[in-house]
């Protein structure tokens, strides 16, 4: 019942063709539910692709998320599945996620061939295509297309309830636990994620004794 997201990007490997599911379908199997797939809200556009649908897998939990409009809009520990609701109910299906200098260590990755983690030179990071750094939060705000005085409102709030020990907005942390780093020491980072589908949940059909099926519903021979 979610809107459609305005952008999906796809998380899974360039190597993921579903080949298997075509051998699966030409022995005779029956295939089922492949309208069925998980949408995750951390994909970041594989610059490698030219045709920018392929995804890296990223996260930063260290980082406070902001919508188009500058501000957060969920809890960014909270479940997946409702973090991907709040984020398809945002004016635009995506989002950013800023944060700073003491919060850099906090970036991780997966997805991709070409995966590793230096402390200088990172892949993503330190990649101007992807990360956009700035030394004031209204020079992040301009490069990136997001209104300064809400994004600099939003971080002074998510710093203020850091200091309070409590998030009253959206629950991420509370009695002073789990607390994340303020965004507060320059330089500031920001870093746009996308929904993207990983994988289908639906395959190859199979009986109870874990047999392919054919469309009737008799084993494959085999």
């Amino acid at each position: 019942d979610l809107p459609k997201p305005d952008r999906l990007l796809v998380g899974s490997s360039r190597h993921a063709l579903g080949q298997g599911l075509n051998l699966a379908e030409n022995a005779g199997a029956a295939l089922t539910m492949l309208d069925r797939h998980y949408i995750y809200t951390n994909g970041i556009i594989n610059i490698d692709d030219p045709d920018g649908i392929l995804a890296v897998t990223a996260a930063n939990s260290l980082s406070m998320w902001v919508n188009s409009h500058g501000e957060r809009f969920t809890n960014e520990t909270g479940r997946d599945k409702d973090i991907l609701v709040d984020l398809l109910n945002q004016d635009d299906t995506t989002y950013w996620a800023v944060f700073d200098e003491t919060s850099r260590d906090g970036v991780s990755m997966r997805g991709v061939e070409w995966i590793y983690n230096p402390s200088d030179g990172h892949p993503l990071i330190d990649n101007p295509e992807i990360t956009t750094k700035a030394d004031t939060l209204e020079q992040l705000a301009e490069i990136v297309g997001l209104p300064a005085d809400a994004l600099v409102a939003s971080v002074e709030r998510f710093n203020s309830i850091i200091a309070a020990g409590k998030d009253d907005d959206f629950g991420r942390f509370g009695n002073g636990e789990d607390l994340p780093n303020t965004v507060a020491e320059a330089p500031f980072y920001a870093m746009q994620f996308f929904p993207m589908t990983r994988k289908t949940m639906g395959g190859v059909s199979i009986d109870m004794d874990g047999r392919a099926i054919d469309a009737d519903g008799a084993p494959v021979p085999g």
